[in-house]
């Protein structure tokens, strides 16, 4: 049974459902990290007292409705608070996410569902930002806005040489990368939507087609590509992403031909000059973070290989998870050119 972050929770589920019209018929709760989440009949209800968790729940509300009405866009019931608690109620939609369909799916059908993967992301990539839409102070990737979006991460960086554990001289490296890597984040967009969150364990599958994609939690204006970052991330580690009765079903290697049935399906998500370098410092900024807030408490050779700061480490090494995976297909592009 899944933990309760409010004591009340399902007591409030209930009483939100009612002013609703809504049942709240076979009322359950469902797994999650920041809100409160439960399942009833054909709905899902997510709810949230904490401040700044309870103004992204409201935010994810406003945004889904600026998304074309297609079948896979979130459905909004309604939203708002009610005593103090912020509630969203959607739709439930049919099916099961995507990464646990992978390991019983055939090639082609892995193929099928990547190509509707790519229309998903060009819809969302071509939505405007809504006007007044509040903004995200605390995204996964340490980034600022247009102008300087490196600076964020520079500073992390310098935070980190104060933490114990940490090699100054990775540091040293680090920031000289961010500071070669800044010219090629000229081009900052924050006009069109990214996702934020895009991960196969946010994809629902009913078998043939994608039913949904879900948790908007992240969405924000920023370049398309940054998608490309988490997503890559979780095609190289992919047991970090999914409830641990899943892990091990499937391995990087079973996502091996994702990103160039993604480049084939949305080339104009692979068009950015310099992108194998944008991508470097997207991870970067994240894993910077991740280590801010998760600081090793021994040496480097004692973490686990997953840990932040090992994945930091291995960022300065060869770019990150998304640079390795997009690098080649730049590579086969060149030469084809020529």
């Amino acid at each position: 049974m899944p933990r309760s972050l409010l004591p009340d929770a399902e007591s409030i589920a209930r009483q939100i459902l009612q002013r609703n019209g809504l049942t709240g018929r076979d009322l359950r709760r469902a797994p999650s990290t920041s809100n409160e989440v439960f399942l009833a009949d054909d709905h899902v209800i997510r709810i949230n007292r904490d401040s700044a968790n309870a103004v992204r729940l409201l935010r994810e509300a406003e945004l889904c409705l600026a998304l074309p009405r297609l079948r896979w866009t979130p459905e909004i019931v309604e939203y708002g608070r009610l005593n103090g608690t912020a509630f969203l109620i959607v739709r439930r939609k049919g099916g099961m996410t995507l990464s646990r369909w992978w390991p019983d799916m055939r090639p082609s059908q892995r193929r099928e569902a990547i190509e509707q993967l790519a229309g998903c992301m060009r819809a969302v990539h071509s939505t405007t930002v809504p006007d007044g839409l509040d903004p995200i102070t605390d995204t996964p990737q340490l980034l600022g806005s247009a102008g300087n979006p490196a600076l964020p991460v520079l500073h992390g960086l310098q935070g980190l040489r104060s933490v114990a554990n940490i090699d100054p001289s990775l540091i040293d490296d680090l920031e000289s990368t961010v500071h070669s890597l800044a010219s090629s984040l000229e081009m900052y967009p924050e006009s069109g939507l990214v996702h934020g969150d895009l991960s196969l364990e946010n994809v629902l599958w009913d078998g043939s087609s994608i039913s949904a994609i879900l948790d908007f939690e992240w969405a924000r204006g920023a370049p398309r590509e940054l998608d490309l970052d988490v997503l890559c991330r979780f095609l190289v580690l992919p047991d970090l992403h999914v409830p641990e009765a899943y892990r091990g079903r499937v391995g990087p290697g079973d996502y091996r031909e994702v990103i160039g049935w993604l480049a084939d399906s949305y080339p104009e998500l692979f068009s950015p000059a310099d992108l194998d370098r944008r991508l470097t410092l997207f991870a970067v900024a994240y894993e910077v973070r991740a280590v801010l807030a998760n600081p090793p408490k021994v040496a480097s050779d004692r973490l686990s290989p997953v840990h932040p700061y090992r994945r930091l480490i291995d960022v300065a090494a060869d770019g990150g998870p998304a640079a390795s995976l997009v690098r080649p297909l730049i590579h086969r592009g060149a030469s084809h050119r020529r």
